[in-house]
């Protein structure tokens, strides 16, 4: 089943009330022996008497602390699904962080070529700008066009035609 943080904080709320609880208890019972110390004269009763509350304490104890280990291996149980749900998202994050780079990657560059695009070119340019300000270093850009294309596509159809822009681009 699914945890979510708003059941583990219910648990540690019922943790807080098991331990006040039983706190309550183990002073109501020390306020039952102090009573009867003061007010019995016969020591065998006084005796079975502060032994039953002994006795009531020793129980109490046992529950809560069968109560505790319960709770504790839901808590175990709570956290490591929640671990879980974090490395997910986590991965998913990384995930979809690399689909994005990527998406932006090609946003920028030409499919045809392989050449940065308008975008790929003018996020270059800004980048080589603020590189030669920053450091006064030489800057050249060079722009290149293919005279008459509209020729070749024309004459030797658009499939001969991006042959021709991937031949040059990788040249």
């Amino acid at each position: 089943f699914p945890v979510t943080i708003h059941e583990a904080m219910i648990d540690g709320e019922e943790r807080a009330r098991a331990r006040e609880s039983l706190d309550q208890m183990v002073r109501e019972q020390l306020s039952d022996i102090r009573s009867l110390i003061t007010g019995k004269s016969d020591l065998e009763d006084l005796g079975l008497s502060v032994r039953e509350h002994l006795v009531l304490i020793i129980d109490a104890m046992g529950k809560y602390k069968e109560g505790e280990e319960e709770r504790e291996k839901r808590l175990s149980a709570q956290l490591a699904q929640l671990r879980a749900r974090v490395d997910e998202m986590e991965k998913e994050i990384e995930e979809k962080r690399q689909a994005f780079e990527e998406q932006k990657r090609k946003a920028a560059q030409d499919v045809l070529t392989g050449l940065p695009n308008r975008q790929g070119y003018q996020d270059r340019l800004t980048d080589e700008l603020a590189r030669h300000h920053r450091y006064g270093s030489p800057l050249a850009l060079v722009v290149c066009d293919i005279d008459h294309f509209k020729r070749i596509n024309d004459t030797y159809g658009h499939l001969a035609g991006d042959k021709v822009l991937q031949l040059i681009a990788r040249m």
